[in-house]
């Protein structure tokens, strides 16, 4: 593993030069830069799920809030039309005349009337009637025993899809048990008129419900009605700051109200508010927030990378320091026989311009001159003298020193401790050695310590060298 990983190091020269490594130091510098964006985005993002709750809590605060105004201004009204004599008496007539007066002054409703114990209409305006009170006698009963007002439930008919709901005041004859109940009827808009007047978020869903969890209205009335977001079984309704999810898997801040209906009063129909909005709307500007950062924060780091890759040449001095280290490490692994390291200071496709005959090309001729060196040589170094670096190349002198033991290329062994001085050229692409040429003078004998240390001849006298001269 260890020698693939090496072989795989060696073969992509690009990543040994110094602008691949001043690169790779801007781009590992902008790590951190990178990672405290994403925590800030993560901070905005719940911050803003935060905040986003909190608006989603006051919202359907503002309409449940809204639906008690509503109701406890319909119940002024029908304590007011419930005093009227002419609703009082038994003057259908009159009773017709005034409602339809009343009608047309407050558009706000659709029909405005009485009804009998017996379920009659005796009186209206002309609307739609309150079927629930009419037909359904236990309601109808209800209602007309209780002194406070009812709320009927939600009334849906051919004239009018979207609904009506009806408000009931039984209208009191002194001591006498009422007999005649006064109502209003209205369309059921409350929630759509609420939502026109709110500012509300992009997507946001409201939903009113009854008593029983029937779905009575909804803004926008075009989501799909498999999108449940809210119900009023406690057990299974989100609680405050929790994610819900539709059927298609967007998720919403959700929130829910229960309507706070004044005490004595009956309630048939809205009973619960919801409001949702997705997720997405809540967490956008944080978002934006965060792509923005993080395209300046790549402007910045492409910048930087650029003015590393021009600003390479300005280490060059430096770079030439690494070079001269890796031709000492060529010729230590020489000294040593070691190939493996030598192979790993070349670079791919190597090239050694100065052969000897009958050597390989490539890596493969190296293999053969480190082993033919230590064949020849067993004890055999190589001393750098001098090491010159300029631009790409590394010029080095240096000296050959070894017994020659076996034969070298063509040169039969001596036996003797030879040395030869020499003068190579490398060329580096990419922090490795892709180019060699050599020049070695001729292997010259050197003299041992047994030599050099043997007693010198004694010095003649002059008689002696005359002598020897004369002869």
């Amino acid at each position: 593993m260890l020698t693939t990983l090496r072989k795989w190091y060696r073969n992509l020269p690009l990543i040994h030069g110094m602008r691949f490594r001043l690169v790779m130091l801007v781009l590992l510098g902008s790590l951190p830069a990178l990672g405290l964006l994403f925590y800030t985005a993560s901070q905005q993002r719940d911050d803003a799920l935060a905040a986003g709750q909190d608006e989603v809590e006051s919202l359907v605060t503002l309409a449940a809030s809204d639906q008690r105004r509503l109701i406890e201004q319909n119940a002024r009204y029908l304590t007011t039309l419930a005093h009227l004599p002419e609703l009082k008496a038994d003057d259908t007539s009159a009773c017709v005349t005034l409602v339809q007066a009343l009608l047309s002054d407050n558009q706000v409703y659709l029909n405005i009337g009485t009804i009998d114990a017996d379920g009659t209409v005796s009186c209206s305006a002309g609307g739609p009637l309150p079927h629930t009170f009419m037909e359904r006698d236990e309601v109808r009963l209800t209602a007309l025993s209780t002194s406070a007002m009812s709320i009927g439930r939600v009334e849906y008919t051919t004239d009018n899809p979207g609904g009506t709901i009806t408000y009931v005041l039984p209208i009191e004859q002194g001591d006498s048990p009422a007999a005649k109940l006064v109502f209003v009827t209205m369309a059921f808009t409350s929630l759509e008129t609420f939502a026109s007047e709110a500012s509300l978020a992009e997507g946001t869903v409201l939903r009113l419900f009854d008593v029983d969890g029937t779905l009575l209205a909804q803004y926008p009335d075009d989501v799909a009605a498999t999108v449940e977001l809210a119900t009023p079984v406690a057990e299974a309704t989100p609680g405050a700051a929790e994610l819900v999810s539709d059927t298609a898997g967007i998720s919403y801040v959700f929130a829910q109200r229960t309507l706070s209906i004044p005490e004595g009063m009956t309630n048939a129909g809205p009973a619960l508010i919801s409001a949702a909005v997705p997720r997405d709307t809540v967490v956008e500007r944080a978002n934006n927030l965060f792509q923005d950062n993080l395209g300046r924060l790549a402007v910045v780091a492409a910048l930087a990378v650029v003015a590393a890759w021009l600003g390479a040449d300005l280490f060059s001095s430096g770079d030439a320091d690494g070079r001269k280290r890796v031709v000492q490490e060529w010729y230590d692994a020489f000294s040593e026989g070691n190939i493996g390291n030598i192979e790993e200071l070349v670079g791919a496709g190597y090239v050694d311009h100065s052969r000897a005959p009958g050597q390989a090309g490539g890596v493969d001729g190296l293999r053969q001159v480190v082993a033919a060196f230590k064949t020849a040589f067993p004890d055999g170094k190589i001393t750098v003298r001098e090491l010159l670096a300029d631009g790409d190349k590394v010029v080095a002198r240096v000296t050959l020193v070894g017994t020659h033991v076996g034969e070298f290329f063509g040169t039969e062994p001596t036996g003797k401790l030879v040395a030869s001085e020499g003068d190579e050229v490398f060329r580096f692409a990419g922090g490795a050695i892709v180019e060699s040429w050599s020049l070695f003078g001729p292997l010259v004998s050197v003299r041992t310590v047994s030599e050099s240390t043997e007693e010198p001849s004694k010095p003649r006298s002059l008689w002696q060298r005359l002598t020897r001269w004369r002869s």
